[in-house]
């Protein structure tokens, strides 16, 4: 009874490291990454300032030129935030259905086997 219980409880805190804890570490790492990349194209920022002028040019010319420049910021920065996203949400999928997938595969595998011996 010992041994049948060690034995479901690691494989219960298996799959509990795998999935709970390994959301966990990929959300930070992706919350993290998001944080860098804040800091390089300062999205808020630059939303916050949108109509302020660029680097203080008053100018009508100055008022335009910060407009384009950036809206091309906020562009480049929502797109990388995007594709980002997507690398992150393609790798949680392929994380979580690893367990699944491998499961079905090597089920999948033995069924044929396992049905000839039956029936042998």
């Amino acid at each position: 009874a010992y041994l049948v219980y060690r034995f479901l409880y690691n494989a219960l805190r298996f799959f509990h490291h795998l999935y709970s804890d390994g959301s966990r570490m990929l959300f930070h790492y992706f919350f993290r990454i998001l944080g860098k990349l804040e800091g390089i194209f300062a999205l808020s920022l630059t939303a916050r300032y949108f109509f302020h002028p660029l680097y203080q040019d008053f100018s009508i010319v100055g008022r335009i030129v910060g407009i384009f420049f950036r809206s091309g910021r906020i562009l480049i920065g929502l797109f990388v935030y995007a594709l980002l996203a997507v690398f992150f949400i393609l790798v949680y999928l392929a994380w979580m259905l690893l367990i699944p997938l491998l499961l079905f595969e090597i089920f999948s595998a033995a069924s044929p086997a396992l049905f000839a011996a039956l029936i042998s």
